[in-house]
């Protein structure tokens, strides 16, 4: 079975001592390469750099995930025998965990490849919600559906098989646009999560839909209320044309900050967590309502560990090749 580790935990690969040059070579599971470089020294060697290598590989691929060989190779010379040696890896996504005391096999025997095992979402706007999840082997995950008719509790349980690796389990929403509130549970092994469906009234005027790559590169949504403001800003190009300066150019730029109030925690933290995403849109910027792609800029405001606090905080973010 191939070791597992988070990208960000791969700080350096040792190479042991031998004839020169040492090479190293890094493949997929298809066999395609993503790293080849050869080190003219006899001497044992420390290389740095690889959690970047996988991360961008993995983002190249849309994947939180990855099976890949490293293989090191050493000449026989001068009476050094041939080194030639090969490690499997299960790759994870990540650039923010470094500790090496947080075990990737664990925790993805207990979680699901989410921020926070709790997801609200407000059921007028919602659209299909997709987990992803990383198992060793074949698993069955629980779901359970709760809401209320009439007064009266109603549930109802099915059941989704996951395959080995990388999987996604999709929770639908158009059940839970007519029977809201409701929730879903989802059970696979000891990992756990809800999705919360709200009956919340909020327009989409009022509500953004904030969609991101998390830390482990698998796609959340975060649905943010408040008050959008936006600054526009114009940098200009002059010249003198004939004694009279004139504007050549204007390049125009918009930036916006959202004043989101009364956030449950698991909202919060997924907020914060798009100051680091790589990838983000966010719902009617525009009149049309497409999603736009941005890029977050600062995310600022007090969360508590309090489940029963609400939390109020201030998102910044600008467009990427926003058109009108």
């Amino acid at each position: 079975m191939p070791r597992i580790i988070f990208a960000s935990q791969l700080s350096a690969f040792s190479v042991p001592e031998g004839a020169s040059p040492a090479s190293v070579v890094i493949t997929d599971s298809a066999g395609a390469e993503i790293f080849r470089n050869s080190y003219h020294t006899s001497l044992p060697l420390n290389i740095y750099g690889l959690p970047s290598v996988f991360n961008r590989d993995l983002r190249a691929k849309s994947a939180s995930s990855g099976d890949y060989t490293i293989s090191v190779s050493r000449p026989a010379s001068g009476g050094n025998q041939p080194v030639a040696d090969e490690q499997q890896l299960t790759v994870i996504h990540c650039e923010l965990w470094r500790d090496a005391s947080v075990d990737a096999g664990d925790f993805l025997k207990k979680n699901f490849l989410i921020e926070a095992n709790e997801i609200v979402v407000p059921a007028a706007l919602a659209s299909d919600i997709p987990l992803e999840i990383w198992t060793e082997g074949y698993e069955s995950c629980k779901i359970t559906q709760m809401w209320t008719d009439d007064g009266r509790q109603q549930s109802a349980v099915m059941s989704y098989p996951v395959a080995p690796g990388g999987d996604t389990i999709v929770v639908y929403a158009a059940f839970a646009r007519e029977h809201a509130p409701m929730a879903v549970l989802l059970e696979c092994g000891q990992r756990r999560a809800v999705v919360k469906f709200t009956a919340d009234g909020d327009s989409p005027e009022e509500t953004r839909a904030f969609t991101f790559r998390n830390m482990f590169n698998a796609i959340e949504t975060v649905w943010l209320a408040g008050v959008l403001s936006e600054s526009p800003s114009a940098q200009k190009t002059t010249a003198g044309i004939g004694g009279v300066s004139k504007v050549l150019d204007i390049d125009d730029e918009t930036s916006y900050t959202l004043q989101a109030a009364e956030l449950p925690l698991p909202s919060a933290l997924r907020a914060r967590r798009m100051l680091f995403s790589r990838e983000t849109t966010v719902s009617h910027l525009l009149e049309s309502g497409n999603p736009q792609p941005i890029t977050v800029t600062d995310v600022s405001g007090n969360i508590s560990d309090d489940r029963s606090q609400l939390c109020d905080l201030t998102v910044k973010f600008s467009p990427l090749n926003l058109k009108p």
